[in-house]
C-alpha cells in the first residue's frame, strides 16, 4: 500500500492520506472488530429498493464542508456556492464559524450548522453519499467503512442524516461490509462508476481494515447499496500516494471525462494515458457511445516540480459542480487562466470560480476533496445526449430526452434557435412513451453552416420545472449542419444520428404500434420476424419515409431513407434481442414495431 507523503504544516488537521501514528496503529483499530464497528457506526436495515447513484453534475440541495485548517478557502466556497444551494458546516463552535464569515463581509444567507466533531477536513472521503430509492423517489444516505482510523469524522455521516431527517445506511457489517472513499468514486447517474483499483486493493485481509472481499465481492456490494451495475476500475497512479480518481479525472457529464494531462512521458502521465486507453477500448458511454475526452493541464508546483520530482500534486480535475456553478482549484501560476477557459468551453453558461488551493494541496487535496454534496430531495431528472454536428437533412433532427420526476410529468418543451439574435421558439416534446420516461421532438430543417442552439424544459405534475442545460438559457447545447444533403440510399448513413440513447428506460414499450401517429400501420408489412440476417418492409407509406432502427435503450443502431415501397435491412451486425423500429413517412405518420433478431 502506497502511503501518501505529506508534511504537516497545519498541526491542526490530518493528511489526506496517513498520519504517521495513524500507519502505525491503523490496523489494530480496524482489527476484525465487527462489534466495534456497529457501536461506532450505527447499524441500519439494508435498501429494500433499487438504488440510483446521482451524477454529480444533478441538482444538489447541499454541500457539505467541515471547517477547520484552511479558513480562507472556506470562505471562498461558501461565497461562491451560497447563491446556489445551502452550505451546511460542520463544526463545535458555530460561533466564531458566523464571526469569521461576517467578519470577512460573507453573509450567512443559506448556511446552516452540524455540530459535530472531526478529526480532519476531509469530508469527500468520510461523508454521506446521496442515493435515490427507484432512480427519483426518496433520497437516502449511504455511509461506507471510512479507511482512516478517524472515529470523529465517521460520526459526521450520522449527524448529517439525522439533521436532513434522511435514512442512512451503513455498509459495515458482514456480508456487506465494505471499505470505499469518496474521493475514489465517480458515478454517472445510470449505473456505472470509476474507481481506482485501491477498492478492490482496500477489502481485502492484506489491507488491515478486518474485511475480506474479492473484487466482484465488491462490485455486488455496490450494486446493492448504490445501484452500480458497471464498475470501472484502473489502474492506480504510481506518483498519486493517495490513488484517488478525482486528482486527475472528473466526470462533466454522462459521457464526458475530464482528463488531467502531463507532457508526454512525465510523472503519473503514462500510466494516466494508459488508463483512458483502457476505457476508451473497453467501454461506452450509457448512450452507447464512446466517451468524450476533454484534457485539462497538470502543471509544475509553484517550485517548479512534477510529483514525481517532489511537486505537490496540483490538479484542476478536483472541482465541484453545485447545480449552476463549477468551483475549480486554482494556484496562482500562469495555467490557471488555461484551466478555467477549458471548463467554460465544455460547460458553457455555467458559472465558473476559481478558488485558491494551493494550502490544501500541499496535504494532497483541493476543493473535491474538501465538499460534499447532497442531493436534491425531489430531483426532476432530465437525460439527454447532445447532439454533434450533422448533415443536412429534408426532415430535420430529432431531438430525444429521458425525463422523469416522482409525481410524474405534465410537459415538457424544447427550446431552440437557428440565429443567435432570435428569441427562441418552443416545441412540444411528446412522449413516445411517457410511462417509461421517453419524449421527442423534431427540429426543423436548416440550411448548411447552421448552428442550433436548444435546451429543454420539463414541468412536473407537482409543478416543479427543471431545465437542461442546468443555466439554460445563459448555456446551451448546440451543433452545427456541415456537408452536403443526405442521400436517399437504403443503408445506413449515421449510426449516431438522430433520436439518441435514453438510459435506464425502455424508451419505446414493448407493445406493438405504441405511436405519435399511426394511421397507415396496417399498410406496413414486415418479415421475417423473428429475423437473423435481413428484414424487409413493404409498405404505400414507405417511399420517401425515413426508417430508424434503436436498441431497448433508445440508441440509434442505424438510420436510412426508402426509396421505394419497399426495401431490406441488413441486421446481421446488430446486437441480439429486442429492437424497434421506427417509420416516418413524408406526411408525418409515425410507425413503430418491435424486432426480436436471434
Amino acid at each position: 500500500m502506497l502511503i501518501a507523503s505529506v508534511q504537516l504544516l497545519y498541526a491542526q488537521d490530518l493528511p489526506k492520506g496517513f498520519s504517521k501514528e495513524e500507519e502505525k496503529s491503523y490496523k489494530t483499530y480496524y482489527k476484525s472488530d465487527v462489534k466495534k464497528q456497529g457501536a461506532r457506526l450505527e447499524t441500519t436495515s439494508l435498501p429494500g429498493f433499487v438504488p440510483r447513484t446521482p451524477g454529480e453534475w444533478e441538482e444538489v440541495d447541499g454541500v457539505i464542508i467541515t471547517w477547520r485548517s484552511y479558513p480562507e478557502m472556506h470562505r471562498d466556497i461558501v461565497k461562491a456556492l451560497q447563491k446556489e444551494c445551502i452550505v451546511y458546516i460542520v463544526t463545535t463552535d458555530s460561533n466564531s464559524v458566523k464571526s469569521d464569515l461576517t467578519t470577512n463581509g460573507i453573509s450567512l444567507n443559506n448556511v446552516k450548522f452540524i455540530i459535530s466533531e472531526s478529526n480532519s477536513v476531509w469530508v469527500r472521503d468520510y461523508g454521506p453519499n446521496s442515493v435515490y430509492a427507484n432512480k427519483v423517489d426518496s433520497l437516502v444516505m449511504v455511509d461506507w467503512i471510512y479507511n482512516r482510523p478517524r472515529p470523529k469524522d465517521d460520526s459526521v455521516s450520522l449527524k448529517v442524516s439525522t439533521l436532513l431527517g434522511i435514512s442512512l445506511f451503513k455498509t459495515n457489517q458482514q456480508p456487506y461490509n465494505l471499505v470505499h472513499t469518496g474521493g475514489n468514486f465517480m458515478a454517472d447517474g445510470f449505473g456505472t462508476a470509476f474507481s481506482s483499483e485501491l477498492v478492490d486493493d482496500e477489502n481485502t485481509l492484506a489491507a488491515g481494515y478486518g474485511v475480506n472481499k474479492t473484487p466482484a465481492e465488491v462490485d455486488s456490494t455496490l450494486k446493492y447499496f448504490m445501484g452500480i451495475t458497471r464498475n470501472i476500475k484502473m489502474t492506480a497512479l504510481p506518483y498519486d500516494g493517495i490513488h484517488h480518481i478525482d486528482m486527475h479525472m472528473k466526470l462533466l457529464d454522462e459521457e464526458t471525462l475530464l482528463v488531467g494531462e502531463y507532457p508526454s512521458g512525465i510523472s503519473d502521465g503514462p500510466q494516466i494515458e494508459a488508463n483512458i486507453k483502457y476505457v476508451q477500448d473497453n467501454y461506452k458511454s450509457v448512450y452507447g457511445t464512446p466517451y468524450k475526452i476533454v484534457r485539462v493541464p497538470m502543471p509544475k508546483d509553484s517550485r517548479g516540480r512534477y510529483p514525481s520530482n517532489g511537486g505537490h500534486y496540483y490538479t484542476y480535475t478536483n472541482s465541484l459542480i453545485a447545480n449552476k456553478t463549477v468551483i475549480v482549484p486554482i494556484y496562482n501560476i500562469a495555467e490557471d487562466s488555461t484551466a478555467l477557459r477549458i471548463y467554460r468551453n465544455a460547460m458553457p453558461g455555467y458559472s465558473v470560480v476559481g478558488i485558491n488551493s494551493t494550502t490544501s494541496i500541499r496535504a494532497s487535496g483541493a476543493l473535491h476533496c474538501i465538499t460534499k454534496e447532497i442531493s436534491a430531495k425531489s430531483p426532476l431528472l432530465i437525460s439527454h445526449q447532445k447532439l454533434s454536428d450533422r448533415v443536412f437533412s429534408e426532415r430535420g433532427y430529432t431531438i430525444g430526452a429521458y425525463i422523469t420526476h416522482s409525481s410524474g410529468i405534465k410537459n415538457v418543451e424544447l427550446y431552440y434557435r437557428i440565429n443567435k439574435n432570435e428569441p427562441f421558439s418552443v416545441k412540444t416534446m411528446l412522449g413516445m412513451d411517457a410511462k417509461e420516461g421517453y419524449y421527442s421532438a423534431s427540429l426543423p430543417k436548416a440550411s448548411e453552416n447552421s448552428l442550433f442552439e436548444y435546451y429543454i424544459r420539463a414541468e412536473a405534475n407537482s409543478g416543479k420545472v427543471q431545465l437542461r442545460p442546468l443555466p439554460a438559457p445563459m448555456g446551451t447545447w448546440s451543433f452545427k449542419i456541415v456537408g452536403n444533403v443526405v442521400t436517399t440510399s437504403p443503408s445506413a448513413v449515421n449510426t449516431s444520428a438522430g433520436i439518441n440513447t435514453l438510459p435506464g428506460t425502455n424508451p419505446i414499450n414493448s407493445v406493438t404500434g405504441i405511436t405519435e401517429k399511426n394511421d397507415d400501420a396496417e399498410l406496413v408489412n414486415i418479415f421475417p420476424n423473428p429475423a437473423n440476417s435481413i428484414i424487409n418492409i413493404n409498405a404505400s407509406i414507405l417511399k420517401g419515409s425515413t426508417i430508424s432502427l434503436y436498441n431497448i435503450y433508445g440508441s440509434e443502431l442505424l438510420q436510412l431513407y426508402a426509396e421505394s415501397e419497399s426495401t431490406s435491412i441488413s441486421v446481421a451486425d446488430l446486437p441480439r434481442g429486442t429492437i424497434f423500429l421506427k417509420i416516418q413517412s413524408l406526411n408525418n405518420s409515425v410507425y413503430y414495431k418491435k424486432i426480436i433478431i436471434k
